[in-house]
């Protein structure tokens, strides 16, 4: 063991108590970094706490605002709301009065259903007996046809008559057409006759009577059925009316007893008429004969 300044040094004591200063001081070091460790963690949740809380309260706030807006708009739209409800209560009666009526047509059309329902229960009755009848009516079509055929053959052979009759009749037809030519050749040769003597006449006894101051009474000559008829048209008429040869005779006679020299009486022979001149000339003569005044 050695003495330094005086003082004996325990080299051995001086070591033990070097090691245990050595272990306080780490340790101590530690303990208050835990401790500011944990102080900044409980600053750092204390500062995001009161971070989350101004949000929060910010939040309540605008949710307070928006309350309020909406408490306001709902306000506004409450007397909307009232108004549009009393328009739905009507809507609903409305509908409520269409719905009656609609049961009532229901019911209508129920009924005209049970209607048609049975309509269609008699025409299903009719098509039963229809199908019936076609299958008589196909049975006797069946019949007709066969008819037809035999009715076919005996055409066929009236056919054939009738050809060898017509050609026997376009033969006499010929033979007709080559008279009727000579005919109308002749009868137009009488007419032309007939109306040169026609016009010699008037102008011989044109002069001599005149219509002047004079009753006119006209008769008209035709021919129906190969007879003379006469048309009469009396003094002072507008209109011709058929009489017969006797009724003739008797109205000019008393235009005559009425008239006497102031009957005038016109003869009419229209072209066409097919009288011969001497046929004309007879009936002509005797009429104006009789009761003429030129004549009398």
């Amino acid at each position: 063991m050695s003495h330094i300044f005086g003082q004996s040094i325990d080299f051995e004591q001086s070591a033990e108590s070097s090691g245990a200063e050595d272990s306080i001081w780490p340790t101590f070091t530690d303990i208050m970094t835990v401790v500011l460790m944990i102080f900044m963690f409980s600053m750092l949740v204390v500062v995001l706490k009161n971070t989350e809380l101004i949000t929060e309260l910010e939040r309540t706030l605008r949710t307070e605002q928006l309350t309020k807006e909406q408490l306001s708009e709902t306000q506004e739209s409450e007397s909307a709301l009232r108004a549009r409800t009393s328009l739905l209560e009507q809507a609903l009666r409305a509908k409520e009065m269409k719905i009656l009526l609609l049961g009532d047509n229901q019911k209508m059309l129920d009924q005209k259903l049970k209607d048609q329902n049975a309509q269609l229960q008699n025409m299903q009755v009719i098509i039963g007996n229809l199908n019936t009848e076609k299958q008589e009516t196909e049975k006797k079509l069946a019949e007709n046809e066969q008819t037809i055929l035999v009715l076919g053959q005996q055409k066929k052979q009236v056919e054939e008559e009738a050809a060898q009759k017509l050609s026997q009749m376009e033969v006499i037809i010929t033979d007709l057409r080559g008279k009727q030519q000579e005919t109308e050749l002749a009868l137009a040769n009488q007419r032309s006759v007939y109306s040169a003597l026609e016009e010699k006449y008037n102008k011989l006894i044109g002069p001599a009577r005149s219509p002047i101051d004079k009753k006119v009474v006209t008769v008209r000559l035709a021919r129906q059925r190969g007879k003379p008829v006469f048309d009469l048209q009396g003094v002072g008429e507008t209109e011709s009316r058929r009489v017969s040869d006797q009724e003739l005779h008797q109205q000019l006679q008393q235009y005559k007893d009425k008239y006497g020299k102031q009957l005038y009486v016109k003869i009419v022979i229209p072209k066409g008429a097919n009288f011969s001149y001497n046929e004309a000339w007879e009936i002509t003569n005797d009429l104006l004969t009789r009761y003429d005044y030129y004549y009398q």
